[in-house]
């Protein structure tokens, strides 16, 4: 996994249109910005998945060109870094890729109180029983979300192992036994996404994260 930054800056103009066009009945919807095409998909949970885009900044030359190279980085399977000195204007740009695409998304702030328990499991209780519950890192890895997070700059050391681990290996251990395991790893184990095991759960490869 390559994690990936992009600085907002102003470009030479390069104008790209976004269009979207609907193919034939056994193909999907696409759209595209310029000469990259991705596929809009249909949600599983509407509700993880931006509204209308509501900043004029989309409409700019620059906006075009940052979410034409976020469709090619997801393309390539790659996280990523977004730098610049406008975090709004950059904010604004992955939520209407998001939105075109119909993906959907979790998001987490973090900040010098996070825990590793907002990362991975929390525990609750339930009918007089304690039980674990997934949180949006695990959850996003789990169904193939864009997990966004915010702050990475101001956590804690003893947190950055476990958001490497997440990036470059795709393995989180959860405080309830089961192990994420990156997909070709759950493969040679003999577990895929259809048949989970109890104890190992393969992450999807849809997964991405953007901080």
């Amino acid at each position: 996994i390559v994690f990936l930054m992009l600085r907002a800056r102003r470009l030479v103009p390069r104008v790209f249109s976004i269009f979207a066009r609907t193919c034939t009945v056994d193909r999907p919807v696409r759209f595209g910005i310029g000469d990259v095409e991705q596929e809009t998909k249909i949600p599983a949970r509407e509700e993880f998945v931006p509204g209308n885009k509501s900043d004029p900044f989309l409409d700019s030359v620059e906006a075009r060109d940052h979410l034409r190279w976020i469709m090619q980085k997801d393309s390539l399977g790659q996280d990523m870094l977004l730098m610049g000195e406008n975090v709004s204007e950059m904010r604004h740009c992955v939520l209407e890729w998001l939105r075109l695409g119909g993906k959907e998304y979790e998001y987490v702030s973090l900040s010098q109180d996070t825990a590793h328990e907002d990362l991975r499991q929390r525990r609750e209780l339930s009918n007089n029983s304690s039980i674990f519950v997934d949180q949006s890192a695990v959850r996003a890895a789990i169904h193939g979300r864009i997990l966004l997070l915010e702050g990475i700059e101001r956590v804690e050391r003893n947190i950055l192992p476990l958001l490497n681990n997440l990036l470059e290996n795709r393995e989180i251990t959860l405080e309830d036994g089961r192990i994420l395991l990156p997909p070709h790893r759950a493969e040679a184990l003999g577990i895929h996404s259809d048949s989970p095991s109890k104890k190992i759960v393969p992450v999807h490869k849809d997964f991405r994260v953007i901080g």
